[in-house]
C-alpha cells in the first residue's frame, strides 16, 4: 500500500503481507531540478489501461547508515504506479543523465 507520508513529495510504499517491510519512496520532479526521463509506452502498457494522470512515478530513497551522509535516490529505476489498476513496477531507464545513487536533500521537503 502506498501511504503519504508527514511532508508534500514522501510516500511510504509498504507491504500489507510483512508490515515491517516499508520503502521510502519521493517524487523526483519536486526534489530534482531538470529531472526528465524517457519512458517508452511499452513499459507503461504493462501497468493495464490508463490516462496520464493515472500514473506516478517515485523515486526509492536510500537512508544512509551515518549520520553525517546524505540520502540517495534511484532515479534511473522509478516505481511506475497506475492508481486506475491499482498496479506498479519499477522501470529500467538506459538512457538517461540520472543514476541509481543521486544524493539527495530531504530537508527542502520537509522545512
Amino acid at each position: 500500500m502506498l501511504v503519504r507520508a508527514r511532508h508534500d513529495g514522501l510516500f511510504w510504499l509498504q507491504s500489507v503481507e510483512y508490515s515491517t517491510l516499508a520503502f521510502l519512496l519521493l517524487d523526483p520532479f519536486a526534489v530534482v531540478h531538470g529531472y526528465t526521463i524517457d519512458v517508452a509506452p511499452s513499459q507503461i502498457a504493462e501497468l493495464g489501461a490508463y490516462r496520464p494522470s493515472d500514473i506516478a512515478l517515485l523515486a526509492v530513497v536510500t537512508l544512509p547508515n551515518n549520520p553525517g551522509e546524505q540520502p540517495t535516490a534511484n532515479l534511473q529505476g522509478p516505481i511506475a504506479i497506475n492508481f486506475a489498476t491499482r498496479s506498479a513496477k519499477q522501470l529500467v531507464i538506459s538512457e538517461t543523465d540520472f543514476g541509481v545513487r543521486v544524493p539527495i536533500d530531504l530537508k527542502q521537503l520537509t522545512s
